[in-house]
Formats: structure tokens, C-alpha cells, sequence
């Protein structure tokens, strides 16, 4: 597991990253580590995480819950709370 620093820079952070342009709606499922226009979805959590105990990250509403809860899983002892926009 990576290591979290004693000290943070900010309390939180929230990010709204792109998701690869218009395609990622007609996915059956967006993929969070490839599908965000070049751009690995994983790794600006984990870069994120470096900076601030807290992040909100704004993610489309067919993203892979499972990967998701995987990341959580490795990268915050599991601590995860989702909320769908319906």
C-alpha cells in the first residue's frame, strides 16, 4: 500500500477529470483507468491522495463501481462513499 504522509498540503480535494469526450456515454461500462482521454483515472487518485486525506471525484454514471471499490480498497483501507445522480 502506498505510504500517506504525516502532514497533507489541503483537507481535500475534488476533482472532475474529462472522461475521453462524448464516446464514454455510449460505453456499456466507462473504464476508469483508460477511458479518460489518455489520461489514467487510478493514477490521479492515487497523486491526489498524496496531497489531501479527502478527495471527491466526480466520475459518469456508467463507471465500473466494482474498479472503484477495488481502488478504495488498496488505496483508503476501503473508506469509500458513493452517490449516484439519477
Amino acid at each position: 500500500a502506498p505510504r500517506r504522509p504525516l502532514s497533507y498540503v489541503c483537507p481535500q480535494v475534488f476533482l472532475s477529470p474529462p472522461w475521453g469526450g462524448p464516446d464514454y456515454a455510449s460505453a456499456p461500462v466507462f473504464d476508469l483507468d483508460t477511458m479518460m482521454g489518455g489520461l489514467d483515472g487510478a493514477e490521479i487518485l492515487r497523486a491526489s491522495l498524496r496531497v489531501a486525506p479527502n478527495v471527491g471525484y466526480f466520475l459518469p454514471k456508467n463507471v465500473d463501481v466494482g474498479r472503484v471499490e477495488e481502488l478504495a480498497a488498496e488505496l483508503c483501507d476501503g473508506a469509500l462513499e458513493l452517490e449516484e445522480c439519477v
